[in-house]
């Protein structure tokens, strides 16, 4: 999840400068604005949603091993 988190949060602001700095430049539509809106509202749910934490690999095979009974 957390690499999902920053290939999105990467892709979304090197989209949303393109968009910033070629609308004025007349080089995209100034419909290309809409689209930068989307970008910020991306950036936003990414940056505000919870990443659950899960326990290290470790701790999860060492909690299916059990002790031998005697």
């Amino acid at each position: 999840m957390r690499h999902a988190r920053c290939v999105g949060t990467g892709s979304a602001l090197t989209l949303l400068a393109a968009d910033v700095v070629y609308v004025p430049l007349r080089r995209i539509p100034a419909t290309y604005l809409l689209d930068a809106v989307m970008e910020a509202a991306w950036l936003t749910a990414w940056w505000t949603a919870r990443v659950p934490r899960t326990r290290s690999r470790f701790r999860r095979t060492a909690s299916l091993i059990r002790p031998k009974r005697r």
